[in-house]
Parts: C-alpha cells; structure tokens; sequence
C-alpha cells in the first residue's frame, strides 16, 4: 500500500516492494519505489527504486539508488558536455532531472554573474518551491532566489524585500498569465536568459531544452528541412503553439539584440507569441489581448534595426484600409515577418525607406517552425563565431 509524502511542494507515493534481513550487518534492507506524478510545467512522470537500510529497532542507516551509479550525476555530466547521444528520454524527461538541471543552471549562471568583488554564501536548505531561503547571498547586502516561474520569483522576491540591501529572484520561465508585477524598492526579478546573454550565451542551448520541456536538440528537424518551408517552397499543415513555444519565445525576447542571427530569432519569437494570443483570444479568453505588450519588443528590435542597417534587413510598413494600425513589415534575408500595432510604426509609414512587396509567406500558421529554423541558423552562426580565431 502506498505512502503518501509531502515534499517541496510536490506529492510522492512511497512503496515498499522488498524487504530482507541482512545478518553480516544486522539491519534490514528495503526496496522502495518512489513515484510521483509531476509538478505544474515538468507535468513527468518520477519513478525510481531505492533502497533504505535500518537497524532492527527503525532508526536509519543509509539510503542508495539501485543503480550502481548515481543517474542524475551521469545524466548531469552528459547535459552539461552535450553529449546528447547519451541522454535517454526514459531517464532524461523526468521531475527528478528537470529540476537538478535548472538549479544547476542557475547556480553557474549566478555565481558567475553575481561574484565579481563579493563573496557569495551557499545555502543549501534553499528549495525550488516554497520556503524564504536564498540560492546565494552577500551578507546582508544581496539575496539571490531562484524559483523556474516569474510569478513565484516576483512573490520570491516581495516576500523578502528587507531581508538584505538588495533581494535579486531568478526565473527561468514567464507565466504566461501573470499580471501582478508589482516590486518594492530594492528588488529586482530577472530571467535566467538574460543574465546568461548578458555573460556570452554559454548556456543558452542547455536553459532552451528545459525551456521546452527537456527538449534535445537531435529531436528537431534539420536546418535545411525547416528552410523549405519556411520560404514556402513546401507546403505543410498547420502546426500548432506548444507551451514549450510559448516559453521559449517569451524567453527570447529577453535577450539583448546584436546580431542578424538574434534579430531574426527575436522577429520568429514575436510570431509564436501572435499565433499563440490569437488561438487563446479564439477559445474564448480576450483577457489574453494583454500580452500583445510583446509588440513594444519588436518596436525596439525594428529601431535597433534603423540605427544599425545590416545587409539583407530592410523593413516597410503599409496602410490598411480596415485598420487604424499600419502593418509592418521586416524582410530578413528573404523571409517576411509581418507584425500589426508595433509601436512607432507611423514613423516608418511616413518614410518607407524599403517600400516592397511581400512575399505572401504566412509565417503565423507555421509559427513553431519558424522558431525551430531561426533558433538553428542562431546556433550555427554562434558556433562559427567561436570557431573563428
């Protein structure tokens, strides 16, 4: 008969399958298998047996995997190498491993960030749900919390406000329905993507696979595949917005833009999110017009783009008869991303520097496509830049 525990936030079942005296040691060891059924957005399934030695009278000895080899050491080791090929999805997509790999994430990402001219504390008691405990601090000058959803890194950080000079939350992914974004003077709450662009990048693949659900890169198409249709020379049905599109695209517009690379990863991010509000607009949820503030992103991607031409970027913008709101209009190597109510549009409607015609390309429909092929021209053009002497 299972036991329920109640633990950081989750709930596991706890049963004994096996039980056997153990003369030479004189205690009692049991087989237990531990099962939970997952947690808000890992939604995975955690199963695993361990086995728990004790005397005669209860009191505990020891606790081992029933593996030889730690799994989450293995799989961490392999993560963080890319060595993919060694990643199974039965042992990799799972609560247990979601969750060791975003606090490993962070942690790097954190002290490297944040150590410069300080020294950081640990604290180990810090859990990813629940509780007041800092992932690092400063004396009291600086608390650093983490938890994976802004909503909970935003109430992280009200909660602690007073506890040090300055209380900074770290988060890995937006919630998407969030609207109370109110913070005290002396906090601050930033996405895990941002700090890792803002030091080079070097974890930007490992914080997209979590993003997307502990997505690895050999489960996506090739670069060539994705091309064909995005540039519409093959036809294809619609593909849906996934949560994992929404999280990774909500993450992208994070990041700072300097590169055609970005750019084009950002204007692609802007289009899942459009696909994404206008199918939950569909379903009946107007309230989620509200996250077209993404569009103040795109205005600021587009005057980055007009006080630093790059070869093959031009932009338009055209009237629309029906609209009070000109349609923009980014050509970027070829491929038309079209945007409505960008901020600033009217400047570039009365300029119209790259007046063309579109392609008639419909991105929107194809919108996790588009992302999956300007996420894999932004990895190849990285990896070139490092290979470069």
């Amino acid at each position: 008969m299972p036991q329920h525990i109640e633990h950081d936030g989750a709930r596991y079942d706890a049963t004994i399958r096996r039980v056997r005296w153990q003369p030479s040691h004189g205690t009692f060891k049991y087989r237990v298998l531990i099962e939970s059924e997952g947690l808000g957005w890992h939604s995975r399934a955690f199963s695993d047996l361990f086995d728990i030695c004790g005397t005669d009278d209860g009191r505990f000895v020891t606790l081992f995997h029933t593996k030889k080899r730690e799994p989450l050491e293995r799989i961490a080791r392999a993560f963080f190498a890319r060595r993919w090929s060694n990643l199974h999805p039965r042992e990799f997509k799972s609560l247990a491993v979601s969750r060791f790999l975003a606090a490993s994430i962070v942690s790097q990402v954190i002290e490297r960030a944040y150590s410069r001219g300080r020294r950081l504390s640990h604290y180990p008691q810090a859990r990813l749900a629940g509780g007041c405990a800092p992932m690092f601090s400063s004396g009291n000058d600086l608390w650093l919390g983490f938890r994976f959803f802004s909503e909970d890194a935003f109430a992280w950080a009200r909660n602690n406000v007073g506890n040090a000079s300055k209380v900074v939350a770290v988060y890995f992914a937006d919630t998407k329905y969030q609207f109370k974004t109110y913070l005290p003077d002396g906090t601050l709450v930033r996405p895990i993507s941002e700090i890792d662009a803002d030091l080079g990048g070097e974890y930007r693949d490992l914080i997209t696979s979590l993003l997307r659900r502990m997505e690895l890169p050999t489960e996506t198409p090739s670069v060539a595949n994705l091309e064909e249709v995005v540039r519409g020379r093959v036809a294809t049905q619609t593909i849906p917005v996934t949560d994992a599109d929404v999280n990774e695209a909500l993450a992208a517009l994070k990041r700072p833009c300097g590169s055609k690379s970005e750019f084009r990863y950002q204007l692609a991010a802007g289009v899942v999110l459009n696909a994404w509000i206008e199918r939950e607009r569909a379903a009946g949820f107007p309230q989620r017009k509200k996250f077209y503030a993404f569009k103040r992103r795109i205005g600021m991607l587009l005057r980055w783009v007009v006080e630093n031409p790059i070869p093959g970027v031009s932009y338009w913008a055209e009237d629309l008869s029906d609209s009070r709101q000109p349609i923009v209009y980014i050509r970027v190597d070829g491929v038309d991303f079209s945007f409505h109510a960008v901020p600033g549009c009217h400047e570039l409607l009365a300029t119209n520097q790259y007046a063309s015609v579109w392609s008639g390309v419909r991105l929107k429909p194809i919108a996790p496509l588009v992302l999956g092929w300007a996420r894999h021209l932004l990895e190849v053009d990285e990896s070139d830049d490092v290979a470069s002497p």
